[in-house]
């Protein structure tokens, strides 16, 4: 599994996960569609609201090399749902700032 989010939150809520789990966190979807082509994960977990990226377009390119991608975002709305799931995103989570970090 890949994580790739720059938020702080989701980087330590992953170090909480199964270690049977083979798991790479990057802070950039560049990184880790330069690491994909030779090391392949069964899936993805990306956020939506990466710094300095266009997480869509980031999918649409790992879309190429693996199946199945999953968004997170903090935003709720109609049209991001839509261009995420039109390029592909397997679902669409929302990362809720009113929830508890996941380590407390």
């Amino acid at each position: 599994m890949y994580i790739i989010a720059d938020d702080e939150v989701v980087q330590e809520c992953s170090k909480s996960l199964d270690s049977t789990c083979r798991l790479d966190t990057f802070s950039s979807a560049e990184a880790a569609i330069d690491t994909m082509g030779n090391d392949p994960a069964d899936i993805v977990l990306l956020d939506l609201d990466l710094a300095g990226t266009d997480a869509v377009a980031a999918m649409r390119g790992m879309k190429e090399l693996l199946p199945d991608v999953l968004v997170i975002a903090g935003r709720n709305d109609v049209a991001s749902v839509v261009s995420a799931i039109e390029a592909g995103a397997y679902d669409y989570l929302i990362k809720s700032p009113s929830s508890p970090p996941c380590w407390s």
